[in-house]
C-alpha cells in the first residue's frame, strides 16, 4: 500500500530537523557568549574593594573589629571579611568552627567535616550571618 506524498513528507521532516539543529547551534553560541559576559561581570564585582568602618562589630564576640587606635597596629586581631561585607575576627570564626559538637550552625559543622574528609586542616567557612538568614544556621 503506497503512502501518499511520502517523499515530500520525508523531505519536510529532514528540513525541520536541519532547522532545529541550526537553531540549537545558534542558541548554544548565544549561551556561551552570555556565560563569558557574566563571568567577567562577576569577577569585576568580586574584586572590588569593601568599605569597612572602624565601628564594625564582630557578631560572634560583640567586640569592635578594629579597636579604636589599633587600626593596622601589630597587636590588632586578624580579620576575615566576606564578599557580602560582613566581617569577623579570625579567632572567633575558628572557635565557631571548632565548636562542632555544641551550638555551631549546621553549615559550619558540615564544612569542618567535609574539609577533614578531604584531608584539609582549614575548612571553607561561609558568612555566619548570611547563612543564618537563609535558614541554614542552627
Amino acid at each position: 500500500m503506497p503512502i501518499p506524498e511520502l517523499k515530500q513528507r520525508i523531505m519536510a521532516l529532514i528540513n525541520d530537523h536541519n532547522q532545529q539543529v541550526a537553531l540549537l547551534g545558534s542558541c548554544s553560541r548565544i549561551v556561551a557568549a552570555d556565560v563569558v559576559t557574566l563571568q567577567n561581570r562577576l569577577r569585576s564585582v568580586q574584586s572590588r574593594g569593601r568599605k569597612m568602618s572602624s565601628r564594625m562589630i564582630c557578631p560572634l564576640c560583640d567586640f569592635t573589629i578594629f579597636p579604636e587606635g589599633h587600626l593596622g597596629a601589630a597587636g590588632s586581631r586578624s580579620t576575615c571579611v566576606f564578599g557580602c561585607g560582613h566581617a569577623y575576627h579570625d579567632d572567633c570564626l575558628r572557635l565557631k568552627c571548632q565548636d562542632s559538637a555544641g551550638d555551631a550552625p549546621a553549615f559550619i559543622v558540615h564544612a569542618v567535616e567535609r574539609s577533614r574528609r578531604m584531608g584539609k586542616n582549614v575548612p571553607m567557612v561561609w558568612c555566619v550571618e548570611c547563612q543564618s538568614a537563609r535558614g541554614e544556621g542552627k
